[in-house]
């Protein structure tokens, strides 16, 4: 932060004093201070008061400071155009002075972009990535305040009320004509405007009688500001004779409006008033600055951030999470300016199993997560062939822990992978137990098989593998005579059932009865089961 003094010596200023003639002035080089955000400003005032005063200092921002000595230190946070300005009161006196103040103002960042894709919420690890901050000069306007205004009306309980506006840019000009004030704005409330007097004064004392006692203001705008009805009346020179005393009246100074209401009641609301003066005033006594931007000495900087050539730079981040990216431009007083931006890094990742073990032949939805992928790879460790989709449903069949890779890039080209360990195990080893079927074709208990078919690994609609827990199997059914109808060395056409036919080729049905099976199935699990039983075939007549 830059400490900086302003001193305001005697000259010749601007009086509006009734018993003495105070001076006070401020000289500056070329009449501006210039600075910048947060530098440390001395305001130091000379003058010719003799004995005990006050200073009253306005920095145009809505900050003031009041001081019994000619000095203050103040520092702005914003950059803008300003008029600084004090007033000097002593016995009934005052005697007031403005300068500009030029206080360095930010370019506008809003231009800044980069070429990561908006539908991502990150980047890809390791991708280089483009920032791009534009600088254009920038011209501030000094815009002279001339309203006042409260965020809620302000009620008279039968009182007066007044406020005023104050006017700094407009140096020794006066108001030279009743046309150069081209209106004034009230916005108020009251039940009888007879009853209540409307008063503007000048910085030198003169008055304008806007609405007197006993006259009815008519024409009104009504509006509705904090569940009130108010309303907005426009005085002008076509409407209030008093504008003519205004004529020779010093523009630059305070300008008060005063209501007084006879009213006893709480009936009156004031929300405040402005002055609109000719717009050819406004514009010969405007001013602005231009704050020219240095693009050349212009840096971005942040984690792998190359260097920066006119607001334009390289970053390719290294580690995960949010990084945060700061540029810095200096302007043609010295100031510097400063924003941020925050790129994400977001490492490939996948969901799958839901908890730390998955049955043999249960299906896994494996889903890539990845924001930024453009292209998938899924290695899901057990010599299947790879998967390309985004979304790639998997089922092992062999007990085992298999590691599952996922390879992602991005469109860029970057590649990260994401790795996840899955644990595969059989189920318990169990069949059904069955003691009757009914192959009568109607879709219904047709064929009798020890395995329900959701216990069976499916493919295209049809069961084609063995059951997910069962390693080897080995039955026999036979009738009561002790032959053999149907007998199953291995697993796989044990799943399609025994149909009723003799030696299951669907040729001549078995006559309805009692049968009897001999069970041996090993499982995954490494249990064995050996089980015997009864079946009963019937058949509708």
């Amino acid at each position: 932060m830059r400490n900086l003094m302003i001193i305001l010596v005697s000259l010749v200023s601007t009086v509006y004093a009734a018993a003495q003639d105070l001076e006070i002035h401020i000289d500056i080089d070329g009449g501006v201070v210039k600075a910048c955000p947060g530098d440390a400003l001395t305001f130091t005032a000379t003058s010719n008061a003799d004995g005990e005063a006050q200073y009253y200092w306005d920095f145009d921002n809505g900050d003031h400071r009041t001081t019994t000595v000619p000095s203050v230190e103040y520092s702005y946070k914003d950059g803008g155009a300003y008029m600084v300005s004090v007033t000097l009161q002593q016995d009934g006196s005052s005697v007031t002075d403005a300068i500009k103040a030029i206080i360095g103002r930010s370019p506008d960042f809003s231009g800044y972009s980069n070429d990561i894709d908006n539908s991502f919420s990150g980047i890809c690890l390791g991708e280089t990535f483009t920032l791009t901050m534009p600088i254009s000069n920038r011209t501030t306007k000094y815009v002279s305040r001339n309203y006042y205004y409260e965020n809620a009306p302000q009620s008279l309980y039968g009182t007066a009320w007044s406020e005023k506006v104050r006017f700094k840019n407009f140096g020794s000009a006066t108001i030279g004509s009743v046309d150069d004030i081209e209106s004034v704005k009230l916005s108020f409330f009251h039940g009888n405007t007879a009853n209540a007097e409307i008063v503007l004064t000048s910085p030198d004392g003169k008055t304008a009688v806007l609405s007197a006692l006993n006259q009815t203001l008519d024409g009104g705008r009504e509006f509705i500001f904090a569940n009130r009805k108010l309303m907005e009346y426009v005085f002008t020179p076509s409407n209030t004779p008093d504008f003519s005393n205004l004529v020779g009246s010093p523009i630059s100074g305070e300008w008060k409006l005063e209501i007084t209401s006879n009213d006893t009641e709480n009936s009156c609301y004031v929300y405040g008033f402005e002055i609109e003066l000719d717009g050819g005033i406004l514009e010969s006594h405007g001013w602005q600055f231009e704050s020219v931007y240095d693009l050349r000495r212009a840096v971005w900087s942040g984690k792998g951030v190359s260097a920066t050539s006119s607001g334009i730079a390289d970053a390719a981040p290294k580690e995960e999470g949010t990084t945060r990216y700061s540029f810095v431009i200096s302007d043609d007083m010295g100031c510097m300016h400063d924003t941020s931006v925050y790129v994400s890094v977001e490492l490939a990742s996948f969901t799958g199993a839901e908890g730390p073990t998955v049955f043999i032949g249960d299906e896994i939805q494996f889903s890539n997560r990845t924001t930024w992928a453009a292209e998938t790879t899924w290695h899901f460790g057990d010599n299947s062939p790879l998967e390309y989709a985004s979304d790639a449903p998997h089922a092992y069949y062999e007990r085992g822990k298999y590691e599952v890779v996922m390879e992602t890039k991005s469109a860029k080209g970057c590649t990260d992978v994401d790795t996840q360990y899955v644990s595969i195990i059989p189920r318990p080893l169990e069949v059904k137990e069955v003691n009757i079927f009914t192959p009568n074709g109607d879709g219904v208990n047709d064929v009798f098989t020890f395995f329900d078919e959701d216990d069976s690994f499916l493919s295209n609609g049809g069961l084609t593998q063995m059951p997910a827990n069962i390693r080897s199997l080995k039955c026999k059914i036979y009738n009561s005579y002790g032959q053999t109808i149907c007998k199953w060395e291995s697993v796989t056409p044990s799943i399609f059932g025994w149909d009723g036919t003799v030696d299951n080729k669907g040729s001549r049905d078995c006559p309805p009865g009692t049968y009897f099976y001999d069970l041996v199935v090993s499982g995954k699990d490494g249990t064995t089961l050996k089980r015997s039983g009864t079946i009963l075939l019937y058949r509708d007549k």
